[in-house]
């Protein structure tokens, strides 16, 4: 796809779509990505945090990435808090735990008004759903690392 890009621009006098280029380049490492990092919830986390990010600017623009600041703070403290504390106990790890309950719910009114103000803005849908999907897997893994933080070792 990157070697057509100058056949399209110089030769063809085409416009590329880089978006499009962009998506079928990143899908296919996400997928792989997100499937490793599942055994561990902070690695998770973090990879759909830089994934919501991307996908709040490609669909949403400027006001969309600075909208999902919130998000990406909120989820950023809840991986890195994560991988610090790993497998280990103690108050660090309860911290862990609050801190991924809070990004849940940052998540929660964020998923909320991105739809209410899609809606009535007329955002397109496609773009409000692909928005919608990144920050609902965010949410999941926000839960996932919660309840991993909190579990309580018997």
């Amino acid at each position: 796809m990157a070697a057509s890009l100058p056949w399209q621009t110089i030769v063809a006098g085409e416009t590329p779509d880089l978006r499009a280029m962009f998506s079928r380049l990143a899908v296919p490492g996400a997928r792989t990505l997100v499937q490793r990092s599942l055994k561990r919830p902070g690695l998770a986390m973090a990879v759909t945090t830089a994934l919501d990010l991307i996908v709040a600017g490609l669909s949403g623009g400027t006001s969309a990435l600075v909208g999902a600041l919130p998000r990406v703070i909120a989820g950023g403290t809840t991986a890195l808090l994560s991988l610090i504390t790993g497998s280990r106990g103690g108050a660090l790890r309860s911290v862990t735990g609050f801190v991924s309950l809070g990004t849940a719910l940052v998540q929660v009114v964020s998923l909320g008004i991105t739809l209410i103000s899609g809606i009535r803005s007329g955002m397109p849908a496609l773009s409000m759903l692909s928005m919608a999907v990144a920050m609902a897997s965010a949410l999941t893994m926000a839960v996932k690392t919660a309840s991993v933080a909190l579990r309580r070792r018997s």
